[in-house]
């Protein structure tokens, strides 16, 4: 097969130009094995690669055409804790020793 490289150096040179940080006096420094993945997804064309900045996530779709493909104006939370929910189990006991004035 023959594949032609669209417009890989162009692509490439994106990607690094995203994680170049200015280090002051006139060093740079490119940390391209920590900030740069490469990510394959099914289906497509070469001509459909692109380079996506911010964070990625990767979410299976657990029930097809019941999940919503985009949401508009999301509110996100980044937490440095755990996120978790405990019930608390509480056992009351109501004991009444006399019928009059109490209803039971």
């Amino acid at each position: 097969m023959y594949y032609t490289l669209v417009n890989f150096p162009d692509l490439a040179i994106d990607a690094t130009a995203t994680v170049d940080i200015d280090l002051g006096q006139g060093l740079r420094d490119i940390d391209i094995k920590n900030y740069i993945k490469v990510g394959k997804v099914p289906g497509g064309q070469l001509e459909d690669s692109r380079v996506l900045k911010g964070v990625m996530i990767n979410k299976d779709v657990v029930a097809p055409g019941k999940m919503k493909r985009k949401i508009a104006n999301p509110r996100v939370i980044l937490l440095d804790c755990p996120l978790e929910y405990k019930r608390v189990k509480i056992k009351q006991m109501l004991k009444c020793s006399k019928k009059t004035g109490v209803s039971c």
